[in-house]
């Protein structure tokens, strides 16, 4: 469980997970879609 003793994230360390997050963000609407089409074009959601 996430609670008070959430330990410190470096500012490096948040660069690098918000670039990490915008790539994410960025290809996950493609993933997803395909994703979907397998899904409904083999019959099983």
């Amino acid at each position: 469980m996430l609670g008070p003793t959430v330990p410190r994230v470096s500012n490096q360390q948040k660069i690098s997970i918000g670039v990490t997050y915008v790539i994410v963000e960025e290809s996950a609407p493609k993933t997803v879609l395909g994703y979907f089409m397998l899904a409904t074009s083999s019959g099983s959601a």
